[in-house]
């Protein structure tokens, strides 16, 4: 039934923190809700290969433990919980066939992350009527097995077909737009202009008429793109000739979103303005993402892919190589894109995010 509202979940890279975090997330958000399992209407299906539960002792104790109390069962179809009466349990494991041999455990994670990816993709163009929750992958451990994208939203944006999509970071501290995404510094500049503009706000405006209920238009602030906001032309005319400009256009003919700006991002950030507004747009990667993180630390914040047919939602953290396995990783911010899942399928009943 392709109208069957449902989730999905890519376990990531199994030499990262993905498996475990995802582990940890289904448990705890199992546990927060009144009857257990019990409670999950909708479809939870989680993509993956034995590997991601075998190479860590600890992982693969999380996974026996969590699928043995909460009779999780394992799938080779999609089709068998998305017709009703097919499967006893609403939370699946769908074991995605290994695509090719791995010479050792590196390739192995790439070819992992790759098939489970895909898989849940060609599951979502099937049943459209689905979200997305993707745990961290390696770009280099992906690029090593012929995964030729940026990451996951250069990725989705090809299957399901868009020209554009952007990355928007959620929390309770900030919400963080991003103009550009995984680009180098010296690439910035190029996606940075009067019509790239126009495209990212109407990418921004469907959205918010899609997620947000507010009947007022959303504050937004545009942060500059050169240090201090050009300083009125002395160090670049950018702002000054062009941001400010297409800023005043943009504020006369949006009638969802009041965009203000562009403001130097060092005292934006600094005297706390981000509290002042509903969203940031932030010209690049890490102008947008370092205060994210610091201020979301505490509470978990996610990735949400804007542009796209689907709700896609993702952890705010990468693979962490450094404590995989080792039972130490927060699974927070993949608690909190379950729940984002899982309220959006019951406030929108189904419907497209």
């Amino acid at each position: 039934m392709k109208d069957v509202p449902w989730i999905a979940v890519t376990l990531g890279d199994p030499l990262g923190v993905g498996p475990e975090v995802t582990l940890k997330a289904l448990k705890a958000v199992i546990e927060q809700s009144t009857s257990g399992v019990a409670s999950f209407k909708t479809p939870v299906v989680i993509y993956g290969l034995r590997a991601h539960f075998e190479h860590y002792p600890a992982v693969k104790s999380l996974a026996d433990a969590l699928f043995r109390e909460h009779s999780i069962q394992t799938i080779h179809s999609v089709d068998e919980v998305l017709h009703p009466g097919e499967c006893g349990s609403n939370i699946s494991f769908l074991e995605v066939p290994q695509a090719a041999r791995a010479p050792n455990p590196y390739r192995l994670a790439g070819i992992a992350a790759k098939a489970s990816l895909k898989k849940a993709v060609d599951d979502l163009k099937v049943y459209p009527n689905g979200s997305l929750i993707t745990a961290p992958i390696s770009k280099e451990r992906l690029g090593a097995v012929g995964f030729d994208y940026g990451g996951h939203t250069e990725y989705l944006a090809k299957r399901f077909e868009v020209a554009e999509v952007r990355m928007i970071m959620e929390s309770e501290a900030m919400n963080v737009l991003l103009q550009t995404i995984h680009v180098p510094l010296d690439e910035v500049t190029q996606a940075c202009n009067a019509k790239t503009f126009s495209t990212t706000l109407k990418l921004l405006e469907n959205d918010v008429l899609r997620s947000f209920s507010e009947d007022s238009r959303l504050k937004v602030a545009m942060l500059a793109l050169n240090p201090h906001a050009g300083d009125g032309g002395h160090i670049s005319s950018f702002e000054k000739d062009i941001m400010s400009p297409w800023i005043k256009d943009a504020q006369k003919t949006s009638s969802v979103v009041q965009i203000e700006g562009p403001f130097a991002a060092d005292g934006f950030f600094a005297q706390q303005r981000m509290n002042q507004y509903d969203i940031i747009w932030a010209m690049y990667h890490d102008q947008g993402l370092i205060p994210f993180k610091l201020k979301s630390a505490s509470t978990g914040g996610i990735n949400r892919t804007v542009g796209l047919p689907i709700l896609r939602v993702s952890p705010d953290h990468g693979t962490a190589d450094d404590i995989a396995g080792q039972d130490k990783a927060n699974p927070t911010s993949m608690i909190r894109a379950f729940e984002r899942c899982l309220s959006w399928t019951l406030s929108h009943n189904g419907s497209q995010p």
